[in-house]
């Protein structure tokens, strides 16, 4: 062992440097690029392909009849003490 321990050899395990060096990245990474990469790499642990999309979307409101809306206004041009007291 060297007398001066900022000479000293360490030995490390296999892959250390390579999980330092990724550490060292994602700590570089933006919010929202970390977050991204994290989802991806759950999906292909769950053994999901990220490269593929799917997505739902809600159904289309249905059409309102004109004839059935509501005619009042809001802007009569009046203040509702009662309500507004």
């Amino acid at each position: 062992m060297s007398r001066f321990p900022d000479t000293a050899v360490v030995s490390l395990p296999a892959g250390a440097k390579t999980l330092i060096a990724e550490v060292a990245h994602r700590r570089s990474m933006l919010p929202a690029q970390y977050m991204r990469t994290a989802v991806i790499e759950k999906l292909q642990a769950d053994g999901a392909d990220p490269t593929t999309t799917t997505t739902t979307t809600a159904p289309a409101p249905e059409p309102v009849d004109p004839s059935e809306e509501d005619d009042r206004s809001f802007d009569d041009g009046e203040f509702d003490e009662e309500a507004f007291g």
